[in-house]
């Protein structure tokens, strides 16, 4: 019953495990929940009584491998909710420019990167490593995890002030004045350096950071401007190339109508200097005509008066009196 019992479990861990980490996330705790259940029911109760030390273990196991897989869970959903909305939008649209920090760096993708697998840079963690950490303010954190599996605890401050006697009590060390400077300055000079020295020197490096990633910002900004103002001058001359044709054809209009009009003016010259030689033609033929019809009258005139001038008045006047007095009969 037993090894029936840890073949329910083992399979419900398989099943565990073959769901997809984000997508099936809530079915992962539901199966863990299950083996829970199962395994704290009266009935499994009953059967556990009867299990040897190995089986025991081995189940013991089991429930710790289901405990990591409920801890892996919940870390991977306490990371899947520090997600950002506008990470979370990015991921849809591929668009990571105005998203701040990139949190589920793993998965990041951006078909837009300058060579392929381009992404950021694994968050900075806010744990503090176990080599950076210090207990007393000059002994390392590391020192005591090496030791605690063995010596527990506080074994290393038992190590560590058992040596100190010792070497003190055998006279290996001498306690003289240099050994009280060392002792008053291990415990002054350490306490300075973390609460005076080394969080100057962190904020200067945060200025400095703060600094750098200003300067870089604003190159950033300034080549962006650079390109935006170059894809705007492309976009204008694009536009200028489209008007071009516009233009060349408002040019050939402007090149007939000036010739149109050029022609015109030709034939109104030519209209003009035609009727003048005309109008000098008549004026020639009008003069020539009136000097001979006033020649003609002068000469008749001349004419007349020279045959009167030869002919009697008195005889004139008698002729006119007999015609009067014939046509009165």
């Amino acid at each position: 019953m037993c090894k029936n019992n840890l073949g329910a479990i083992a399979q419900s861990l398989d099943s565990v495990g073959a769901c997809a980490p984000e997508k099936d996330f809530e079915a992962r705790i539901a199966s863990l929940s299950k083996v829970g259940n199962g395994l704290g029911s009266p009935a499994q109760k009953k059967d556990w009584t009867g299990v040897q030390t190995d089986d025991f273990a081995s189940k013991i196991s089991e429930l710790v491998a289901v405990a990591v897989k409920i801890m892996e869970l919940d870390s991977l959903k306490a990371k899947t909710t520090e997600i950002s909305p506008a990470e979370a939008e990015a991921k849809k649209t591929g668009d990571y420019t105005k998203v701040d920090q990139v949190m589920d760096w793993e998965n990041f993708s951006n078909k837009y990167g300058a060579y392929e697998g381009a992404g950021p840079l694994p968050p900075v963690t806010k744990d503090i490593p176990i080599e950076a950490q210090l207990r007393l303010g000059a002994m390392p954190e590391a020192w005591f995890k090496v030791l605690e599996p063995k010596l527990g605890f506080s074994g290393g401050y038992t190590l560590f002030w058992g040596s100190i006697l010792a070497l003190t009590s055998k006279e290996i060390v001498i306690w003289g004045p240099e050994m009280t400077w060392a002792f008053w300055g291990w415990l002054v000079v350490p306490p300075i350096l973390h609460m005076g020295l080394y969080p100057f020197l962190e904020k200067q490096d945060m200025i400095k950071e703060l600094a750098h990633n200003d300067r870089v910002s604003k190159w950033k900004d300034y080549k962006l401007g650079l390109a935006e103002s170059e894809v705007d001058g492309i976009a204008r001359l694009k536009e200028q190339a489209s008007g071009l044709s516009l233009i060349q054809e408002q040019r050939k209009n402007n090149l007939a109508m000036a010739l149109e009009a050029e022609h015109l003016n030709r034939q109104a010259d030519l209209t003009e200097a035609v009727k003048k030689r005309l109008d000098y033609h008549v004026s020639v033929n009008n003069a020539t005509r009136d000097a001979q019809s006033k020649h003609m009258i002068s000469w008749i005139e001349n004419e007349v008066s020279a045959a009167i001038a030869k002919r009697s008045p008195k005889e004139d006047l008698s002729a006119a009196i007999s015609q009067l007095k014939s046509m009165a009969k």
